[in-house]
């Protein structure tokens, strides 16, 4: 029997516990020290809009007994009534001016401003610290113009270190043993993760592991009350000797340091994060951004803390604790194998979930649990094809192979319109090129082919549809680029233009005037990008930029030596997403849906937003519109053209996006903290963007889906704060009804976790053991006018075999090998109808005898465009999945030099 019931891991606050008042001692800093100090900083980076404290503020939580939270918003170090410090005791003031001084010197220049670094110094050092007794309610909150709670800004970070704190004193207990936990404050809410770590015995050596729980404060469209969410996962740690970061994201470290004053010992609480990556200009492992490892220095004298480069030839050492002090690297992929699998299975979540629930209490009480809004979960998808009836009903298998087929091929109809489908294969090893020579023949339903295997021209007419397939050895085009000596990314620069010239010989392309006129599909078989000697020499991009200018739009496999999964699953998910950039992705009609215009059309967005750092050391700024029309016989898929101001075919888009896109000049941006900052250049162009897609398609009826945490910072009125029910605000234009925009427009606002955990974890409850479970959810006994839901989808058939049930925290006797098992938990989408025709629009507008809307239906259609025949569920409805997807083309100009 299917769950009927999911259960979030997000929690309210409990009225019957409001409010809740912790008396802090609070420490403000005065205009002089702020003045001084930023204009020190500028001295350094004339731009910087404010001073880089997050590495200061980690290593004073971490240190300094007593201390909650820091201000981490709002100004260069705190505001005149924005505190710096929250502590539960005032701190000794030599300790805070001795964490404070040994900051300072790191915010100036190197060399030149020995004279100007002493007079802050001395200005610092004139002006005394100022301590303040003040109450603060943890949960207080207000209400917006829309109808939406919001807590108190400081409470993004204040609350969720208070609650991270009373979590970490209670052992999380579980069959086997018990775990105990460590506080890491983030940047964007707080994190719980178990210490010392876990050990699992595997191929003859010993792995690491922890679990993490991360606390963070939210907000939910229309909502009465803000919420808290605490999400679980394993994080794995880094044991192999010789570890190499991958260059372009290097590694996070976690320290475990005690107190470096001997009459402040306390217990340990909190874990020290830092930041080290390769460094260009030292030509070797170095901590980045002034974190606090380098801080730790100068204020300890007794202890000797390892440098980046020691930490990474000895990871395992390090983790157990050396002389007094642990760290440890945190695993990514690029650092080689690791035998500890992701991912915890619903029942153990459920187990952690049930132990922050208590911790919470008596303040916050869970969020209802949500019951099924719709009837139907799924669109009319094409029966699966099950390895099943291959063995017991071979003409039940061959019949849904068959309709898959002419599906494809009338999607392919539809966007080549009688041209013919070319398609090249450019291989390194011969195996792969008979895969996807097998795959291709056996997705479209083509004959066999009678000939020797082996590199020649062959060709198809079936169905209506024209097929020329031709493949030839990849050689020196799938060589690591040269770069040049000197200006990285002028040497860059150069290497994908060679590369690019390189393509037109190998095609025989001489002059503009041989492009051809139709896209043409390119699969390009390609070494693993740590087999490069760098990430620039990585000739992935270039080739992707060539092709494009060459007119063909490019999908990558992997070289057959060194890929993980076995090629014949490589070959077929190759072809399908091939087959996705041509356009040929059509969304199956929707199921047990009333009152859906028959010509509703998809339009998606998503915002490219590029910088320097990338892999082609190009920043862009792109908006890409992405629109389908199920059913149309002729360009289904189609995407916006800025330029030319029309809609063209998705594949052409995705060539213009790597034609045409040019350089934005961003300049120096500092990471900004702050949820509010907005670019205004980009808003502007967006909201003038924006409104001319909206009038383009005002003559149909229109389901316009925008993703929350992709454009709100260009976009601002998106923001959870800012938003009223059927209206659409620019920028500081007035806001106006929906209809304005369209008469047939509806708005769906989908937010994912956005790396900010924006949308709770969840599992399924009902009878036996907590699962997974597919479909649209929302409150029970819910407003007619309730304007949010939740979509889940299905997992991952290599999930389907795991139980449910399953522990990875503590080994059990019972799974022995459950550590190395990916685990899966699909993510939740939160679907927010903004805008639709609702009673209130109807009667402004005339419309009394129109059926109003009703906010599920359209929230029903939204979650179904997340299911696909070819594709498992996707993370994404299909039209805003496909325009996240094209920004794998949106590759600078590399014609201009600096």
């Amino acid at each position: 029997m299917p769950h009927s019931l999911i259960r979030s891991s997000a929690y309210e606050p409990d009225p019957a516990h409001s409010p809740w008042v912790e008396t802090h001692q609070m420490l403000r800093f005065g205009d002089t020290w702020q003045n001084e100090l930023l204009r020190l900083y500028r001295r350094r980076w004339p731009a910087a809009p404010s001073l880089p404290v997050r590495g200061l503020n980690r290593l004073a939580q971490a240190i300094v007994p007593g201390l909650i939270a820091t201000g981490r918003r709002g100004g260069p170090v705190a505001t005149s009534d924005m505190p710096w410090f929250y502590a539960r005791h005032q701190i000794p003031t030599d300790v805070a001016m001795a964490l404070f001084l040994a900051w300072v010197p790191t915010l100036a220049p190197e060399q030149g401003a020995e004279d100007e670094l002493e007079r802050v110094l001395n200005a610092v050092e004139a002006n005394p610290l100022v301590w303040s007794t003040e109450p603060v309610d943890l949960l207080e909150s207000h209400l917006s113009p829309g109808g939406t709670v919001e807590p108190e800004r400081r409470l993004y970070a204040l609350l969720t270190e208070w609650l991270a704190a009373r979590l970490a004193k209670r052992p999380y207990r579980t069959t086997g043993g018990e775990l105990r936990f460590r506080v890491v404050s983030q940047s964007q809410g707080t994190e719980l993760v178990s210490w010392p770590p876990q050990r699992y015995m595997s191929q003859g050596r010993t792995w690491y592991y922890s679990a993490v729980v991360t606390i963070t404060v939210q907000t939910v469209p229309f909502a009465g009350s803000f919420r808290v969410h605490a999400s679980s996962h394993i994080r794995r740690w880094a044991t192999t000797d010789g570890v190499r970061p991958r260059r372009r994201r290097g590694a996070t470290v976690l320290f475990d340091v005690p107190v470096p004053w001997p009459d402040l010992v306390t217990q340990r609480s909190r874990l020290v994060p830092n930041a080290m990556g390769y460094s260009s200009i030292l030509k070797r492992l170095a901590w980045r951004n002034e974190g606090p490892a380098g801080l730790l220095k100068s204020l300890d004298l007794v202890r000797s803390y390892p440098e980046p480069a020691e930490l990474a030839a000895h990871p395992e050492r390090y983790l157990l604790g050396h002389e007094g002090l642990a760290a440890g690297i945190v695993f990514s992929y690029g650092m080689g194998p690791h035998q500890v699998a992701t991912g915890l299975m619903p029942g153990e979540r459920a187990e952690l979930d049930a132990w922050v629930e208590e911790g919470l209490a008596p303040y916050f009480r869970r969020v209802p649990d949500l019951v099924r809004v719709h009837r139907s979960s799924k669109p009319a998808l094409l029966p699966e094809l099950r390895s099943g009836d291959l063995r017991q009903n071979p003409q039940k298998y061959a019949q849904n192979l068959r309709e898959r087929i002419h599906a494809r091929r009338a999607a392919l109809r539809a966007t080549f319109r009688g041209a013919p489908l070319e398609i090249e294969i450019f291989w390194q090893q011969e195996k792969t090129r008979d895969h996807l020579v097998g795959e291709i023949r056996e997705s479209l339903g083509l004959p066999s082919d009678e000939t020797t295997p082996g590199d020649h021209d062959r060709s198809w007419r079936i169905g209506g549809l024209d097929v020329r397939l031709r493949s030839r050895e990849l050689r020196e085009l799938g060589a690591p680029l040269e770069l040049r000596e000197g200006n990285r990314r002028e040497a860059l620069r150069q290497a994908v233009l060679t590369r690019r010239e390189e393509i037109f010989a190998r095609l025989g392309i001489t002059g503009q005037n041989k492009l051809p006129t139709v896209p043409r599909l390119a699969f390009v078989e390609i070494g693993k990008r740590e087999l490069f000697p760098s990430a620039d020499a990585d000739p992935k991009h270039a080739l992707r930029f060539g092709f494009a200018h060459a007119g063909r739009l490019t999908q990558f496999i992997q070289d057959a030596d060194h890929a993980e999964a076995p090629l014949e699953i490589r070959a077929k998910s190759a072809v399908l997403d091939a087959f996705r950039q041509l356009g040929a992705d059509t969304l199956p009609l929707h199921r047990g849906i009333a009152d859906v215009p028959e010509d509703l059309q998809y339009v998606g967005l998503w915002m490219v937003r590029r910088n320097v750092t990338g892999p082609t050391k190009q920043a862009a700024r792109r908006l890409i519109a992405v629109r389908l029309r199920p059913g149309a016989a002729e360009w289904p898929v189609c995407g916006w053209d800025e330029n030319k101001c029309e809609w063209i075919t998705y594949p052409q888009l995705l060539l213009t996006l790597a034609r045409e896109t040019e350089p934005d000049e961003i300049g120096w941006e500092p990471p900004s903290e702050d949820e509010m900052f907005v670019d205004e250049q980009l808003a502007g162009a967006i909201r003038r963007r924006v409104r001319t897609l909206l009038y383009e398609v005002r003559d149909q009826p229109t389901l316009l889906m925008v993703n929350s945490g992709n454009l709100r910072k260009a976009w601002p009125s998106l923001a959870n704060g800012r938003l009223v029910k059927d209206t659409l605000q620019f920028g500081r234009d007035r806001r106006q009804r929906i209809a304005a925009y369209g008469p047939d427009l509806r708005l769906v606002l989908i937010r994912d976790r956005n790396s900010r955990e924006e949308t709770a974890q969840w599992f399924a409850i009902g009878q036996g053991e907590p699962g997974f479970a597919s479909g649209l959810w929302g409150p029970e006994n819910a407003e007619p006018d309730n304007r949010v839901f939740t979509s889940t989808t299905d997992v991952p058939p290599i999930v389907r075999s795991l139980r449910r049930g399953m522990r990875k925290l503590i080994p059990d006797p019972q799974w022995p090998d459950a550590v190395g098992k990916k685990a899966w938990n699909p993510q939740a989408l939160e679907l927010a109808v903004v805008g639709c025709r609702s009673p209130e629009v109807l009667r402004e507008a005339g419309l009394d005898n129109v059926t109003p809307d009703d906010p599920a239906t359209w929230a029903a259609i939204v979650h179904q465009s997340r299911f696909h025949d070819d594709h498992q569920p996707l993370s994404h409805p299909l039209a805003q999945h496909l325009a996240a997807l094209a920004e794998e083309y949106v590759l600078s100009s590399w014609e201009a030099s600096d």
